[in-house]
């Protein structure tokens, strides 16, 4: 028994030394989960943090003082990261704390990326030397201001009516009507002497170019082929065949002579003569001006004595898209390239829809063809506007890995054209859709054969051509009433800020004012005007969308109205609109 109590003794106090060392354990435990709560409120507040002040600082690039800073936009996204109690710490500073990039993002459209890094300071971890977790987290956001301008204005897309597209030369002066394009206008800076135009190409593209061509060709199995076409891309004029113009009416289908269409043999004037023909309106016989000056001297600019083709403006015109980059930043990858002059060997293209690099529209596809000169400047590597692969499961795209909006599927083609010498006006226009081979190239015989076929023949299959944000024009109408497309607001834009601007309206007998609407709301409803601030300057009106509760806003295509009284007048559009920020990464 004695043994037994002793033994009993020494075994007595064990129970307290467990239990300490459980609550030694259960301390570290709760230590770690207290830590690791305040590691994942901090990273979730940093992510957060990051994001408001990457989107913060987007909208700030477009007022920065070139296009390489991001001053304007750093202070302002690390006021936001201050906000949210995200600072530079003893340990971690300068560079460390906050990093920052511009990204290369489709045209018209600014990408800011920022990359922040925070100490998390932890609470029981520092008893075993472990005073802090250093966290990082980024963030890329997109910003588009500008709005894309409708750079098609006819009836019926691909043929010409009323409106076309031009640039003159770096030689001429921007009064002309021209802002970007001469190379000492006080604009040149903003586009640096390069027009932006960007091809939208719906996500059910494929699908209905399939049909459509099968249905003009007899079978094409086209499914995500595009073809672009240019109008004219030459600024080389005709002289003028006679002096009667012969076009076929499309009303009685007859032929119909037009005497003294343009009242002479002059190539250094455009020359559109009226039809009388309610459907089409215009013949087309020249488009170019030919024009000289002196761009240092704004009052030396005139019509030469004689037509010089050596004033004659040469156009390069560049097709490329966007790859994404496995990290999510983009990558401009040109396609093609096109050059085209105005000497009298460029006469090839003069009046005519050409496709660079391939066959004429109305030439048919010879068996193996794989492209062909036809009189084309083209140089083997420049590529071919003839045929744009966008399949991304063909082993010949030419597009590997573009950029698809995440918002609707759709892809976006984009064309530079810049005037690289002369003075001259060189008029063009643009078309894109499936490998149609039964429109003519010919100017006017297109227009007839397009109008009297009538429905969606020679449709583009939902591609549509614009200018980003800026959008060179030259008017072909005399004393009517012009009316042009300016751009499809959504109903999610009401109540944002808008302004349009517009270079160059000088129309000597302009009637009150520029009108501008929706085709969706009664003018009386609403409607907005600016008065022409006439030659070589801009005119201005900023507005609000119309939103609730003094209006509905369904949605709707922007108008221009005005009264046009000077044929062949070149002016142009810029527009922007306030837009949302959205992350991207």
């Amino acid at each position: 028994m004695k043994e037994r109590k002793c033994r009993t003794a020494r075994e007595e106090g064990q129970s307290i030394v467990i239990l300490a060392m459980a609550m030694v354990g259960l301390l570290v435990f709760a230590g770690l989960a207290v830590d690791a709560g305040v590691v994942y409120v901090t990273s979730v507040r940093l992510s957060r943090a990051v994001d408001a002040a990457t989107l913060a600082g987007v909208v700030e690039l477009p007022y920065e003082s070139s296009l390489s800073s991001t001053s304007n936009a750093d202070q302002r996204a690390r006021e936001f990261l201050g906000a949210n109690e995200i600072w530079s710490t003893a340990e971690i500073t300068g560079t460390g704390f906050f990093d920052s990039a511009r990204q290369s993002g489709v045209l018209g459209t600014y990408r800011y990326a920022i990359t922040a890094t925070h100490q998390a300071d932890l609470y029981f971890l520092p008893l075993v030397n472990f005073d802090h977790v250093r966290l990082s987290d980024s963030a890329v956001a997109e910003y588009n201001p500008m709005v894309s301008i409708y750079a098609s204005q006819t009836g019926n897309y691909g043929i010409e009516q009323t409106i076309n597209l031009s640039v003159f030369g770096p030689d001429i002066c921007s009064s002309y009507g021209d802002p970007y394009t001469p190379s000492h206008s006080p604009w040149w800076d903003e586009l640096k002497g390069v027009y932006h135009f960007r091809l939208d190409i719906p996500a059910n593209y494929g699908g209905v170019a399939k049909d459509l061509t099968r249905r003009w060709n007899g079978g094409d199995d086209t499914n995500d082929i595009v073809r672009i076409e240019i109008w004219d891309p030459d600024c080389y004029n005709n002289p003028l065949p006679g002096n009667q113009f012969v076009l076929t009416n499309t009303i009685t289908r007859t032929l119909v002579t037009i005497p003294n269409a343009c009242g002479g043999n002059d190539r250094r004037q455009p020359c559109t003569p009226e039809t009388g023909d309610v459907q089409n309106p215009f013949g087309f016989v020249r488009i170019d001006e030919n024009r000289q000056g002196d761009p240092a001297n704004d009052s030396s600019c005139s019509t030469p004595t004689n037509y010089s083709a050596a004033l004659n403006t040469t156009t390069r015109y560049t097709l490329y898209y966007y790859r994404k980059r496995g990290d999510g930043s983009l990558e401009r990858r040109d396609l093609a390239r096109y050059t085209k002059g105005g000497a009298e060997s460029d006469s090839d293209t003069d009046m005519l829809w050409v496709s660079p690099g391939g066959s004429r529209p109305d030439d048919p596809l010879p068996d193996g063809w794989v492209g062909s000169s036809y009189g084309f400047t083209w140089h083997e590597g420049d590529g071919n506007f003839e045929i744009v692969d966008l399949d991304p499961d063909s082993a010949s795209s030419e597009t590997p890995d573009i950029y698809v909006d995440p918002a609707d599927g759709g892809r976006t083609l984009f064309l530079d054209v810049q005037a690289l010498s002369g003075a001259s006006e060189n008029g063009f226009d643009l078309w894109a859709g499936p490998r149609y081979r039964t429109a003519p190239g010919d100017v006017n015989a297109r227009n007839v054969d397009i109008i009297l076929q009538a429905g969606d023949y020679h449709s583009g299959a939902g591609a549509t051509w614009s200018g980003i944000g800026h959008l060179p024009m030259n008017n072909n109408t005399e004393d009517a009433v012009a009316e042009i497309t300016l751009t499809y607001v959504p109903a999610n834009y009401e109540g944002r800020t808008m302004v349009i601007e517009s270079f160059d309206n000088d129309y000597p007998d302009l009637v009150d004012s520029i009108v501008f609407y929706f085709d969706t709301m009664p003018q009386d409803d609403w409607m907005k005007q600016m008065t022409p601030a006439g030659n070589g300057d801009w005119s201005k009106v900023s507005f609000t969308i119309p939103s609730a509760p003094t209006h509905t806003f369904y949605g709707g295509y922007l108008m221009a109205e005005y009264e046009a009284n000077d044929p062949h007048d070149t002016f142009a559009w810029k527009i922007t609109s306030e837009g949302m920020p959205t992350l991207v990464e």
